[in-house]
């Protein structure tokens, strides 16, 4: 926790006085200062995309030494953190790149052949191997489209009000044009709307978390412009020398920290889509207020309800099946690959395991269960259960979760129902 603090405040501090960007960083350091304790997840991934950007624009910025080493760095940051801060700072580089052509500058031309090398797998991968719901892998993004949770995010917007997914591919669309446009004013407008754009998609990711297409947007764009600086205004035939392969140091090395994480990522991915994180927000905030707070929580499976831990306060412990005790997110996050193990067990088996630690089971005052499989056993009589299924036929409570409780006709005295409600 001490780590992710120091990488917020830090970073943030330095991002935002010596990156030369105050204003256009101002407002995601302050929003990771405002979670940076409550939220430990959010501030490690913030921390890192922090500190990784204050790299980047400092190597973008100025004619210095280092050059290479800080490209390095600050791209295994940003991976090891969330795609928000790779787009942004690839439409940083963008601005800067262009800015580049425009007053003949050598140095930043090399950097563009250096970042075709970075993100051109990485984009292809997006568009095409992103994972629908269904765990599987699309042959398209057209095949994207077409899937139910994907119609279903393009609802969602990177604005605080209804702004169709759709638009953001124009408003990309039309910053990269006004990128070429050739003159300072467009220039500067559509680099600072870009970058605000992203900056907005980082901020309310929290809320809007399924944003295939937005990234995949931003990310399309970013690839085309890279193949234009690089293809047409400096092309030549010339052979690559040992200065280039060490220019290229850079993005190989992040690529190795970057399949090192893939398996991370990938994991993250999926799970936007098969537990949707915006309805985990939801029950988390659900289990914070005034009606759930005073009483028990537990938490199966580990993995699926790490979601919803993780936009809990550290300070809340639940109740782990598993290991038999109360735990709070950290230890839960640090015993997971022991947990991990324990995924198969059968719900009616967990149960068995976790009741007689808790004598008021089944009546008003007693456990709350979060789990994401709709169960069916005796033990779950008079239970109450929460499961954040989005895009489903059962939503009983706020259309984000349902609450049901006892499965067959009576129910235990005291017993609470959700049936019906």
């Amino acid at each position: 926790q001490l780590i992710n603090l120091l990488a917020v405040w830090g970073g943030g501090l330095l991002l935002v006085f010596r990156s030369g960007f105050p204003i256009l960083f101002g407002v995601p350091v302050l929003f990771s200062f405002l979670f940076s304790y409550e939220y430990p997840v959010i501030a490690r991934n913030y921390g890192l995309g922090i500190m990784g950007l204050f790299l980047y624009a400092d190597v973008l910025t100025r004619q210095q030494r280092h050059r290479t080493a800080k490209t390095i760095a600050a791209q295994v940051l940003m991976c090891w953190s969330t795609v928000h801060f790779l787009a942004m700072a690839l439409i940083l580089f963008l601005f800067r790149a262009v800015h580049a052509i425009q007053k003949k500058d050598n140095g930043l031309v090399k950097w563009a052949k250096i970042e075709l090398a970075f993100i051109l797998p990485f984009s292809v991968s997006v568009l095409v191997l992103w994972p629908t719901g269904k765990g599987q892998f699309s042959s398209s993004l057209m095949d994207q489209f077409q899937a139910q949770n994907l119609r279903d995010s393009l609802s969602n917007s990177m604005l605080p009000f209804d702004l169709p997914g759709w638009w953001t591919f124009i408003i990309a669309i039309a910053g990269y044009l006004l990128l070429l446009a050739g003159t300072d004013r467009p220039l500067r407008a559509a680099g600072m709307f870009l970058a605000g754009a992203s900056i907005l998609e980082a901020i309310f990711c929290f809320k809007y978390y399924s944003g295939a297409p937005r990234h995949s947007g931003l990310l399309f764009v970013w690839l085309c412009s890279v193949l234009w600086i690089n293809g047409i205004k400096f092309k030549s035939n010339r052979q690559i020398t040992r200065a280039d392969w060490r220019l290229l140091a850079a993005p190989l090395t992040a690529w190795l920290f970057f399949a090192w994480n893939f398996p991370v990522t990938w994991s993250v991915w999926r799970l936007e889509y098969e537990m949707n994180f915006s309805d985990a927000i939801e029950a988390a905030k659900f289990l914070n207020s005034t009606e759930i707070a005073t009483r028990e929580v537990i938490c199966w499976p580990p993995r699926n309800c790490s979601a919803i831990l993780a936009y809990m306060p550290v300070s809340t412990r639940f109740w782990s099946p598993f290991l038999n005790r109360k735990i709070t997110f950290d230890h839960w996050d640090r015993e997971s690959h022991e947990v991990h193990g324990q995924q198969g067990l059968e719900m009616s088996e967990v149960l068995q395991r976790t009741m007689p630690f808790f004598p008021n089971w089944g009546r008003k005052n007693g456990p709350v269960f979060v789990t994401m499989r709709k169960v069916k056993s005796p033990e779950m009589f008079g239970l109450r259960l929460i499961i954040p299924a989005p895009r489903t036929a059962w939503r009983i409570l706020d259309e984000s979760f349902w609450i049901y409780g006892p499965v067959g006709d009576e129910a235990p005295e005291g017993a609470e129902t959700g049936l019906g409600n």
